[in-house]
């Protein structure tokens, strides 16, 4: 009986081995087989991220196709109306001669210089006076608009009795006009510039452009 029983306790001992390394076998097998799905897992994500970013990627590449395209008619016109201000940059000369309070001839000299940036200056030479008006030039392809900003030097203005203009006062427009046979030759809108004797022009063909 106790040859038997020892028997039988090895063979429960066996048994319950058997049991502990199969289990444990399964275990690690379950082990090995989450960390594989885990991996996929972790794969399958990101190929997704990645699919993501590309179709975001394309679809704002399409969308800043589309954006270049419709933008650019805009950009073309606003060049060419850059480039049609631009034109207007250079000297222009008007001489003016009337007969003085006395009856005897007299002369002014009215020089005008349009430049980058809305620059401009407007320069007026008589036999007793001199005005030297530092302005502002507002241009489109048809239209130069020049407005009063101060004189160069405020105390020799006052000292020739120059009266000042409100800031921002347009003083002069040039424009072109279908008319005009001479491409040098500007049609002169006198807005509230006064020569120096005092008065307002009327409006015509009196600036010219000087060669470059």
């Amino acid at each position: 009986m106790k040859i038997i029983s020892k028997r039988a306790r090895r063979l429960a001992t066996f048994l319950n081995k058997m049991r502990e390394g199969t289990w444990q076998l399964r275990y690690k097998a379950c082990q090995s087989r989450s960390k594989s799905d885990l991996r996929v897992q972790s794969v399958n994500r990101n190929l997704n991220l990645l699919m993501i970013r590309l179709t975001s990627h394309r679809a704002f590449a399409s969308l800043a196709s589309l954006a270049a395209l419709a933008l650019a008619p805009i950009a073309a016109t606003a060049a060419t109306a850059a480039a049609a201000a631009t034109s207007w940059n250079g000297n222009y000369a008007y001489e003016r001669t009337y007969r003085d309070a006395s009856g005897a001839n007299a002369g002014e000299i009215y020089n005008v210089t349009l430049g980058a940036g809305g620059k401009c200056r407007i320069t007026m030479t008589g036999p007793k006076s001199h005005e030297d008006i530092i302005c502002r030039v507002a241009k489109n392809d048809k239209v130069a608009t020049l407005h009063f900003r101060r004189f160069a030097d405020a105390k020799e203005a006052a000292l020739n009795g120059a009266r000042s203009y409100p800031k921002d006062q347009r003083l002069l427009s040039f424009e072109h006009r279908d008319t005009d046979k001479n491409p040098k030759t500007v049609h002169t809108v006198w807005h509230k510039l006064r020569t120096l004797d005092g008065k307002s022009l009327k409006g015509g063909v009196r600036f010219k452009r000087e060669s470059k």
